[in-house]
């Protein structure tokens, strides 16, 4: 009897075992079918992030969601080992990016710069964008301790699924005759398979990178004063923006004001240092940028001492004003009316009453503004009433095309973000005859609640001793042309020759959601040619006049040259329909490409 009761549980207990066994067999063979048809392992998160290349180009990383794969290689001037591996990497690049595979370099050795890095790739033949990394923390973030260190990364998720060399043919003082193994080819083949990548991980041999931050840094010695500086005209107390009045709120926002910095969206400036200097510039210099990602990425210390920020008292720019009230106040004839949400809108809005006599203007400023709806504002001076519209008409509404067209306007940009006051450089004026129509070009950001904005527009009047310099606006744009539907890299080009010396004060560029990136040039008549703005990565909501420190003297025969780009693709997030044909035209569903150039000739007449 025991002998059968045994025997009948030992069957049962084999029977048990065999499923078991039978269950992990199963298991392990989904688990190995998942992984060589799923996604590989993430050994880390990318985050995105803005860089400009050594060409001067603007690269956003989540920008290339179309592509298979991003492979990133950290560059370093006079690195060896990675000199020696640029024949290698030429060859992937030849074979893996007409499969769709995104190659970039990184730089973010400090002694290296925008300079040094393009006579490295000219001197070694490197047409990969080498992108500079000047703070570090794209590398720190990415987990980068070495040059020809290679990341591949994953867009479908933006995670790093293969760290680590090219091959295993370069070491310290040695190098073998062939690779063994392609490390970089086998993970990128694997990645576009959908299979596992083994190994995910491999050890580098490369030129260390200093990767150090700078230590000691505290909120009211470092942090502060740069946040006074360039930050507190929009993100006051009664601004748009979140407010910076004190150490808990800068605190609170320090990771997203870094995620601001590392993708370029603040400060609201778009042009490239390299090419220009600019008496309105708010961006950071090299070192602002590189103290407020330290302090914040070492842990954000108070330090002693009063809070700077809590100590102001009243808006930043008003500091930036004139002394007195305007000459001339001009009016709404009624109240704009903000919806609650949507998207930025634009509204013409008429003033009154019209200029009552011929003036020469220094200086504009918006007042009673409601900063919390007003992203920017144009004020556009037109010669007698415009024709098409009756004068009791309350709003232009999107017909902005009938004023724009008109020469010989004067417009400025002004309102928060840009500071609520505009003068003209020294020793010249604006030109208003009696009877000119004023109004003012609203771009307005809805606030989360209905709102109502009824701002004045005040004229300062030329003061000067001597006569001043007329400053006029002319347009240099391109008004026939149509983007295809899905395009990502689009050009647009327009170009005039001006045929007397004039002096270049200010140049605003115009494009609209699907810009993204203009340039103007001068070619001058003995064959120079120089770029003077160039904005590499173009943001439709960081509209701005550029105004130079010193005005660009072009003498006459100079060939002016405004060169555009659009991205007319899904990958671009602000493109309202990728699967639309864009004609060129003022309204906002169209394209523009245009320059405003505000400059003055000779004196004015006696």
């Amino acid at each position: 009897m025991r002998f059968w009761s045994s025997s009948l549980k030992r069957p049962k207990a084999l029977l048990i075992s065999l499923l078991i066994f039978l269950g992990l067999l199963l298991s392990a063979t989904l688990l190995h079918k998942g992984r060589t048809t799923g996604s590989p392992t993430a050994i880390r998160n990318a985050d995105d992030f803005v860089l400009m290349d050594n060409l001067g180009r603007s690269h956003e990383l989540y920008r290339y969601s179309d592509s298979r794969a991003v492979v990133l290689i950290a560059q370093g001037n006079g690195c060896p080992i990675l000199r020696q591996n640029m024949e290698a990497l030429r060859d992937l690049f030849r074979q893996f990016a007409p499969r769709g595979v995104k190659f970039l370099m990184i730089n973010a050795n400090p002694q290296d710069d925008r300079e040094s890095i393009a006579r490295e790739a000219r001197e070694f033949d490197i047409d990969i964008p080498i992108l500079r990394d000047d703070s570090r923390a794209v590398v720190r973030s990415l987990g980068i301790t070495r040059t020809g260190e290679t990341l591949v990364i994953d867009p479908t998720r933006w995670s790093v699924v293969y760290q680590g060399a090219v091959d295993d043919r370069l070491g310290y003082g040695w190098q073998k005759p062939a690779a063994k193994r392609r490390y970089l080819a086998e993970a990128l083949e694997a990645l576009l398979a959908d299979g596992a990548i083994a190994p995910a991980v491999t050890p580098v041999n490369g030129c260390l990178i200093d990767l150090r931050r700078e230590s000691g840094l505290t909120y009211t010695h470092d942090a502060a004063p740069i946040l006074l500086k360039k930050c507190l005209t929009c993100h006051g107390a009664d601004g748009s923006a979140p407010t910076m009045t004190s150490y808990s709120q800068i605190k609170g926002w320090a990771p997203m004001i870094r995620e601001t910095l590392l993708t370029h969206r603040m400060p609201p400036w778009d042009a490239d240092p390299m090419s220009g200097k600019f008496r309105n510039d708010p961006s950071l210099d090299s070192r602002e940028f590189r103290a407020l990602i330290d302090w914040i990425e070492t842990g954000t210390a108070r330090g002693v001492g009063k809070d700077p920020l809590a100590d102001i008292t009243k808006d930043p720019s008003e500091a930036r004003k004139p002394p007195g009230n305007p000459d001339i106040v001009f009016s709404l004839r009624q109240a704009d009316r903000i919806p609650a949400s949507g998207p930025q809108a634009s509204r013409t809005l008429p003033l009154l009453p019209r200029v009552p006599r011929d003036l020469w203007v220094s200086g504009v400023t918006v007042l009673e503004a409601n900063r919390r709806v007003v992203a920017h504002t144009q004020v556009v001076a037109i010669p007698g009433p415009p024709a098409q519209h009756a004068d009791d008409d309350p709003d232009l509404g999107g017909q902005v095309e009938s004023i724009m067209g008109v020469k010989h306007q004067y417009q400025v940009d002004v309102g928060p973000t840009r500071m609520l006051y505009r003068h003209a450089p020294e020793g010249t004026a604006v030109f208003i005859p009696k009877g000119a129509s004023l109004f003012l070009v609203a771009h307005n950001v809805p606030s989360g609640m209905k709102e109502t904005d009824n701002p004045k527009v005040g004229l300062y009047l030329y003061r000067g001793k001597d006569r001043p310099w007329p400053l006029r606006s002319e347009t240099l744009d391109n008004p026939s042309f149509n983007i295809p539907p899905g395009a990502k890299e689009f050009e647009v080009s327009a170009e005039r020759v001006i045929h007397e010396d004039i002096r270049v004060w200010a140049l605003w560029p115009h494009m609209h959601s699907r810009g993204a990136r203009i340039r103007f040039e001068a070619r001058y008549p003995d064959g120079r040619s120089e770029t003077l703005l160039s904005v590499p990565k173009f943001t439709e909501s960081h509209q701005v006049s550029y105004e130079f420190k010193r005005p660009i003297s072009l003498p006459a025969g100079t060939r002016l040259l405004l060169r555009g780009a659009y991205d007319n693709s899904a990958r671009n997030l602000a493109n309202p329909d990728p699967t639309l044909r864009v004609e060129a035209g003022q309204r906002p569903e169209n394209e523009m490409l245009q320059c405003y150039i505000y400059y003055s000739s000779g004196r004015a007449k006696p």
